[in-house]
């Protein structure tokens, strides 16, 4: 086995990197619970995606030709997602958005 050798420097530099890092996680969840009680359309579908854990968000990715930057930035309430992005993702999780059955 290879003996890694690293500083107290070294190490203390990586566990402030990953102390920032949890800091940042935390901010993510908090902007994202915030965004997914918000009384509008983006709002219901954040709750629907939260709600359905059984579908992966990389599967909705995938379905809406997004990363999983663009959805976590929509997720966190930072980023907009299309109408078509939108359809593709609730077809995904196989809801119908409120009001389209009216549409159809």
């Amino acid at each position: 086995m290879k003996e890694i050798k690293i500083s107290p420097e070294e190490l203390r530099a990586k566990q402030q990197a990953a102390q920032a890092g949890r800091v940042e996680d935390s901010a993510g969840l908090v902007r994202a619970m915030k965004a997914a009680g918000e009384l509008t359309h983006s709002g219901w579908l954040r709750r629907q995606i939260h709600e359905r854990r059984e579908v992966p968000l990389e599967r909705l990715c995938q379905s809406a030709d997004i990363t999983s930057t663009q959805l976590n930035d929509f997720l966190e309430g930072l980023g907009p997602l299309s109408t078509v992005q939108v359809d593709a993702i609730c077809a995904a999780l196989g809801i119908i958005p409120a009001g389209t059955e009216k549409v159809a």
